[in-house]
């Protein structure tokens, strides 16, 4: 703060491992009790069931600890939600006995909903801001993670700001960088919502595979993550950028023969 630098408290808010080794959890863990029952989901990482509500309580008090210890500026939720496609049908089932016929997709999204929005209400009684940054690509929200998107910026409830991984190219063929934030742009209906776009530095001087056809795109040029910042300011409700990962931009071990080309163009326009 002294440096006129603001801090974010960065959070995976289901994530307790990246790896399924369960016995890394040591029993000073809040997930140490839940080992071996369903609040807890072991496959290729280790999760919180979002449908328990002993794991929202634990999320929602987590931040309250953050935001009432700390001087942070805000919390920011990483684009992990729900785990797997199969996990929470248990609580589904038993939602179903007593509740509205609803579908396991509308369930798992109310669900992570519910959790946001007392999220939100935490961080406004402390008066920070709180924002996610989900998946870029807007269908995988619903189809694979379960975030309403569409739900947080059409209200007041759930998110100030919004910070889409737009981790792709001019050209790549499935998400072309250009239509991907203007539709970001749109889906914006509470205009007091801030809009940054998250762009992918750590693709500088790489093959993007998963761009198909212009997966030589970042190798082949030095000014992609220029244009993309100069072109998301027309956004109105543009508010800045941010660059995934730190490490591409300071660790000369991991620089291309593009990077340091990169680096000088985008300060060109920061400055």
């Amino acid at each position: 703060h002294k440096r006129n630098i603001e801090v974010y408290a960065w959070i995976n808010p289901y994530r307790v491992r990246s790896s399924n080794d369960i016995s890394s959890i040591t029993d000073d863990s809040p997930a140490f009790k839940y080992i071996d029952t369903d609040t807890l989901y072991v496959n290729e990482g280790i999760y919180y069931n979002p449908a328990k509500e002993e794991v929202t309580n634990l999320i929602v008090s987590g931040v309250r600890e953050i935001v009432t210890k700390y001087d942070v500026d805000g919390i920011l939720f990483d684009d992990y939600f729900y785990p797997d496609l199969e996990v929470s049908r248990t609580q589904y089932e038993e939602y179903l006995k007593n509740n509205k016929k609803i579908t396991f997709n509308d369930y798992r999204l109310m669900i992570i909903n519910e959790m946001v929005e007392k999220v939100h209400k935490v961080c406004k009684d402390n008066k920070v801001l709180f924002g996610i940054s989900p998946d870029g690509n807007i269908e995988n929200n619903y189809n694979k993670v379960f975030a309403d998107v569409r739900t947080w910026l059409d209200s007041d409830k759930y998110v100030d700001f919004i910070m889409p991984q737009v981790y792709y190219g001019f050209h790549n063929e499935t998400r072309p960088f250009l239509k991907t934030i203007h539709e970001w742009n749109d889906l914006i209906k509470n205009k007091d919502i801030d809009l940054y776009i998250a762009l992918a530095f750590y693709k500088v001087g790489s093959i993007d595979n998963y761009a198909k056809t212009g997966k030589l795109e970042w190798q082949n040029n030095s000014d992609v993550i220029m244009k993309e910042i100069l072109l998301s300011r027309n956004l109105k409700q543009y508010k800045g950028f941010c660059l995934f990962r730190y490490g591409n931009l300071f660790d000369q071990a991991l620089y291309t023969m593009t990077t340091l080309k990169e680096i000088e163009n985008m300060q060109k326009i920061v400055k």
